[in-house]
């Protein structure tokens, strides 16, 4: 009988199309439309749906298969060669790339492990070197070895061993270098240390979390034991041994079976059957077995191990998420999935309770009953089908989130201090941004993203040009994929401008900027995207803090609702800045404390995220008249920035001006003006000699040639600073007043009191405008126009001098400027 061509019910409807869906898929590419359009010659509307699945399918398959060699290339060609040692002596004290072998820690089933140390004078490190044998050099051998080595690299989580480095040796052989894990396993640890059941539950949970982030990231470990699950000192465990993990496929699943260990294989594994992450779970079911045995296991948690270690892999767990959460669930003495409190089971308690509940409860159960036994199977063909078109789907976005990964991997600000940008690393993600825009050209919002990492690695690598140019191309992206109104669009447009505006166009930067902060406020989302465009926006704004303020405040609070550290981190750093600048230095360095200890529990104590926090300490001590602790909190932001991005690119130049302004206030002028013009040089040679920032460190300079009583020299970087501010700082920035509050300094000095009063007047006018009432710079400049005045034999100025000196007497003030006005009050007031 033939099918009705009208309009079909929905749920009839769908379940024709999931079933001929899931037909088709057994099918080969080519056999499938004709198939399609004989099932349903009459029901176009139902074959054009199908005909629509199989396209999504099938190009979410090839965009995967693209994004999964441009990963694969990428992961081959990130690795540097190094020359092979000399001789034929033991591997002890040799070196791979920067790093020496102390000592052997290990043998696996492929390769030696040993103990390294980097070597290179950079900065001090530990670490694990794992080469393959020379006797299991093979092809197939290297295969394992190198897919460890990619594994490795895509894997990020607290648990999972990060790589660190990689290579060659000149025969050939590959090595990789790794976090060093000290500690006992699983097993012994809970044995050696008599944990409670408790706590042997919760080691266990943990584990799961662990394999749970490398399932999320498609990699089947394969071999979980006891020896791989690593209890360090402080009690975290460690996942180690990706030698004979693999990649999950589109259909959950992976390659046949590279290796086992008989004591802990899956049944599958035993079978030579395709793998799915079940015999990961089942692996760590048998250490929850043994790591429980000698306790008393109730049945709930007999349960789990019943259910993680079941010989049907499809009765296992879901997932390792699950069975972590079934463990707590079990601690927080809640039912558990295993051994759930069922609706059967509840309505046997309704119904010793209540016979009318009884009467209906069987009514319930018999029609349960009848409907189970016909939904589960149409259920289980729906969501077959459904599955593979999600699974295809999911992991193509995968593989975007891959590709992107390993773009903010080459960034040392994403890693742990891995050593400056290398030339390498630049033409590593250069080549592969280019393939992936002949291969990736129907994906702009992923080519944006892209576009805009390269642009930021260029910026941190000092290509300034470069790095707009890539910034271009992120905005462009960004609008062919979401139009001009997304928050995506917006956080591009303002990178470029944040750009333009360094590198001093600001006019059409600010324009830009103002344009992106009213994207997000007419979109009103509350993203990622938007706090970056707010956090570009507030550091545009330098100098000027009380524009800055609240939009550092906005970006804290949106950092704080999307839970990233990272922008808590800026903002907070940002608020800190913003606040010591107008002069509130109490709140400033609580704001700046929090953020730095924040900074360090995550980071640890030598991340280049930790320079800002650093900075604005030691900008604040120096503000309070500390400049000795300034210049700490300086020199170990510009040392941390040396060993992460290398001694002269634009973020360390930035801390070395820092370091020099506080040795110049601790009054050792001679380094101060020396490092200064060191800088300088490199700021007109990398920026261009109208750059903001080349501007700002010619101020400093002037300034501390002042102290040293070298004016001509001083005049020289006062005319250049004011030129660079009025091109790129709008009218009213009080930091366009800097020059003349610093030339009214160098008249006085040099008896000339008209014009350093005159100097000190322009100043004041501008200052007044720009800053709040009370604040040091205001006060300073009315001191010297009060101080310029009696000079020349104006009395009357005296009470003015008076009011500029208890202002100054505020905490907070440096004392370079409060001092000279004090004996100034002191010896006109005798």
């Amino acid at each position: 009988m033939p099918h009705n061509t009208g309009s079909q019910p929905g749920a009839d409807a769908r379940q024709r199309v999931d079933s001929a869906f899931e037909a088709v898929l057994d099918l080969p590419d080519g056999d499938r439309a004709a198939w399609v359009d004989r099932h349903f010659a009459d029901a176009p509307e139902l074959a054009r749906r199908t005909h629509r699945l199989i396209s999504a399918e099938r190009r979410s398959r090839k965009l995967f298969a693209n994004l999964q060699f441009e990963r694969d290339c990428m992961l081959e060609t990130a690795v540097p060669d190094i020359a092979g040692a000399p001789g034929d002596d033991p591997r002890i004290g040799r070196r791979y790339g920067p790093w020496r072998v102390m000592r052997h820690l290990g043998s696996g089933g492929l390769s030696e492990v040993y103990a390294v140390v980097r070597d290179d004078g950079r900065y001090q490190q530990d670490a694990a070197l794992k080469i393959l044998r020379s006797g299991h050099f093979g092809t197939d051998a290297k295969a394992l070895f190198m897919r460890e080595r990619r594994t490795l690299a895509s894997l990020s989580h607290p648990a999972l061993v990060r790589i660190i480095d990689g290579g060659e040796t000149a025969t050939g052989s590959p090595w990789l270098v790794m976090e060093q894990v000290e500690g006992q396993p699983i097993t012994t640890y809970a044995r050696e240390q008599a944990l409670p059941l408790q706590e042997r539950l919760d080691l266990v949970a943990q584990c799961a979390d662990a394999l749970q982030a490398a399932h999320e990231r498609g990699v089947l470990h394969g071999d979980i034991k006891p020896d791989h699950l690593i209890l360090q000192s402080d009690g975290m465990v460690r996942l180690l041994d990706f030698g004979i993990a693999q990649l999950l496929g589109e259909d959950g699943a992976a390659d046949d079976v590279v290796a086992l260990t008989p004591a802990s294989a899956s049944p599958e594994q035993y079978e030579g059957q395709r793998l799915t992450t079940a015999s990961d779970i089942f692996q760590l079911g048998k250490i929850l077995d043994e790591i429980t045995a000698g306790k008393r296991v109730g049945p709930e948690l007999a349960a789990i191990i019943a259910r993680a270690t079941a010989p049907d892999p499809t009765s296992r767990y879901r997932s390792a998420a699950a069975l972590a959460t079934d463990l707590r669930r079990l601690l927080q003495g809640q039912a558990t999935e295993a051994l759930p409190d069922t609706a059967p089971r509840a309505l046997k308690r309704i119904m010793r309770q209540n016979r009318l509940a009884s009467a209906l409860g069987a009514l319930v159960l018999v029609a349960l009953a009848g409907w189970g036994a016909t939904a589960t199977v149409g259920a289980w063909r729906i969501d077959r089908a459904r599955q593979t078109a999600e699974i295809a789907a999911d992991r193509a976005e995968r593989g975007r989130q891959a590709l992107l990964d390993l773009f903010r991997r080459v960034d040392p600000l994403e890693l742990d201090a891995t050593g400056p940008v290398s030339s390498n690393s630049i033409t590593i993600i250069d080549e592969a941004l280019a393939d992936a825009r002949k291969r990736l050209a129907d994906d702009p919002a992923l080519l944006g993203r892209l576009s805009g990492w390269a642009a930021r690695l260029h910026q941190r690598a000092g290509q300034d040009g470069r790095a707009a140019a890539l910034a271009a191309d992120a905005e462009a992206f960004a609008r062919q994929a979401d139009g001009t109104q997304s928050s995506e669009y917006a956080a591009a447009l303002a990178y470029r401008a944040r750009l333009a505006i360094e590198r001093g166009s600001t006019v059409p930067g600010n324009a830009d900027m103002v344009r992106a902060l009213e994207i997000i406020d007419r979109a009103g989302a509350s993203d990622e995207a938007s706090l970056d465009t707010l956090l570009l926006a507030a550091w545009s704004k330098e100098g000027d803090w009380q524009a800055q303020l609240p939009l550092f405040r906005r970006a804290a609070a949106l950092a704080e609702t999307l839970d990233i550290d990272n922008a808590r981190i800026e903002a907070g750093s940002g608020i800190g800045r913003a606040l010591d600048g107008l002069g509130q230095l109490d709140e400033a360095e609580r704001h700046v404390r929090f953020v730095l200890n924040l900074a360090e529990k995550r980071y640890g104590p030598d991340h280049p995220r930790l320079t800002l926090p650093l900075s604005d300490l030691g900008r604040i001590a120096q503000h309070r008249g500390q400049p000795q602790d300034a210049a700490r909190w300086h020199r170990r932001a510009r040392d941390i920035a040396i060993a992460a991005y290398g001694p002269n690119t634009p973020a360390v130049l930035s801390h070395r001006n820092n370091l020099a302004m506080a040795l110049q206030s601790a009054g050792d002028l001679t380094s101060a003006t020396g490092e200064l013009r060191a800088i300088y040089a490199l700021r007109v040679r990398q920026d261009g000699a109208d750059a903001l920032a080349t501007g700002e460190v010619a101020q400093n300079l002037a300034s501390a040639l002042v102290r040293a009583h070298k004016y001509d020299e001083a005049e020289k970087y006062l005319a250049i600073a004011e030129r660079v501010f009025a091109r790129n700082l709008p009218a009213g920035h009080p930091r366009r007043m800097f020059p003349a509050l610093t030339r009214s300094e160098m008249r006085m000095a040099q008896h000339r009191w008209r014009e350093a009063e005159a100097e000190a007047a322009r100043a004041l006018g501008g200052l007044r405008n720009a800053l709040p009432a009370g604040h040091f710079a205001i006060a300073t400049a009315q001191c010297r126009v009060a101080t310029a005045r009696l000079e020349q034999g104006d009395s009357k100025a005296l009470p003015t001098l008076r009011e500029a000196v208890s202002a100054l007497g505020a905490d907070g003030t440096p004392d370079i400027y409060r001092t000279p006005c004090q004996a100034a009050l002191q010896r006109f007031s005798s």
